[in-house]
């Protein structure tokens, strides 16, 4: 779009909300959009944003990866020097180092380590206080993963496939939809990542029966946080499902790539200017 000239020179960005299955009985009814040269203005108002907060990105290696130093695991800091991550839409899974996804599933009662299904599980009987508190670092701001996308699917036997899992050999971390259905991200594309989050109010009664999270909500899923990928020149201008649990392994090997996932289900596109493009109402299929 922008070699093609859609998009104009002072606004070469896109952004992009993971909505849930989970989440549609809310106002945003659980969809997902992207937009294209342009930024929603009406998300950012709903999550109060002021300020975002800046973290330098290095794209050397293909990715837009950014220091993520630290975790905290029910406020208490897992130290992680010289680790870095990348934000991509096109995985399902965050996918960390193996130290921390041990650390994060050792608190949760009952949980184990799955080897039909190649990753950790939990009780589909988990409570919402059963479930730790995690956050990871972007940057020196630390950012937390909402507790009803700690599980990912029904891994058979009254267990959920948790929905963090090990990177394997990979050097850096993937924050993917788990961590990202609660983040309104925007890029542009240069080297600067900026962020800026909103705690969102969750009241969770239990996890289970057939791998639906049963949740009650107090606000909108769109005020919770804001993750912002912006070059430093102009600073100043994600229900649970049913099927099978997915192989982490598989994910480990396969080439990621940072920026936009393949959008199904698109319901509809519309331009509000000569120059920018929204698709919105995309429900993502991984």
């Amino acid at each position: 779009m922008i070699a093609q000239e859609d998009i104009s020179k002072d606004a070469e960005l896109f952004t992009a909300y993971l909505g849930s299955t989970k989440d549609t009985n809310e106002a945003d009814k659980g969809e997902s959009f992207y937009t294209f040269g342009y930024v929603d203005q009406d998300v950012l108002k709903a999550a109060e944003v002021s300020e975002p907060h800046y973290v330098d990105i290095d794209n050397s290696q293909g990715f837009w990866q950014f220091e993520s130093a630290s975790a905290s695991l029910n406020g208490k800091t897992i130290a992680r020097s010289g680790n870095t991550a990348i934000a991509d839409t096109g995985t399902t899974l965050a996918l960390l180092d193996d130290q921390t996804v041990e650390a994060i599933y050792a608190v949760i009662p009952g949980s184990k380590y799955d080897s039909t299904n190649q990753g950790y599980v939990f009780p589909s009987s988990t409570t919402a206080d059963q479930l730790p508190t995690v956050m990871f670092a972007v940057g020196g701001k630390q950012f937390a993963v909402q507790k009803e996308d700690l599980a990912f699917a029904d891994a058979g036997d009254g267990f959920l496939y948790g929905g963090i899992q090990s990177r394997g050999d990979m050097a850096f971390d993937v924050l993917g939809d788990t961590f990202l259905k609660g983040i309104y991200a925007v890029s542009e594309f240069s080297s600067t990542l900026r962020s800026e989050r909103i705690e969102r109010l969750e009241r969770v009664r239990r996890l289970g029966e057939e791998g639906t999270i049963r949740f009650s909500h107090n606000r909108l899923k769109i005020v919770i946080k804001v993750l912002t990928f912006v070059p430093a020149a102009r600073r100043s201008s994600t229900k649970v499902t049913s099927a099978s649990a997915p192989c982490s392994a598989r994910r480990r090997n396969r080439m990621l790539q940072p920026g936009l996932a393949h959008c199904k289900n698109l319901k509809s596109v519309r331009q509000p200017s000569a120059t920018s493009t929204c698709v919105t109402g995309c429900h993502n299929s991984f």
